[in-house]
């Protein structure tokens, strides 16, 4: 399935906004460059948007967003 996933402000200082069109989301992972894990979070089939302050280090990271009808992808850049 192809959902739609915006993330803003991007590039964000650390306060992000995900945004998957109404669509409910199980959990939302991100990792760095090295694919390590950054961040993750259960959101129980929350409906998005969604509102994170995310205490990453300044970077480029991959965000992975999984609903029910599959998994979506797209990139963050921080920085402060």
């Amino acid at each position: 399935a192809d959902i739609p996933l915006r993330l803003f402000p991007n590039p964000s200082n650390g306060h992000v906004t995900v945004d998957a069109d109404g669509t409910e989301v199980g959990s939302i992972r991100m990792s760095d460059l090295y694919g390590r894990t950054a961040f993750t979070a259960d959101l129980h089939n929350t409906k998005t948007p969604l509102t994170f302050n995310l205490p990453l280090p300044d970077g480029i990271y991959f965000v992975e967003l999984r609903t029910n009808g599959g998994t979506t992808h797209s990139k963050l850049i921080i920085i402060r």
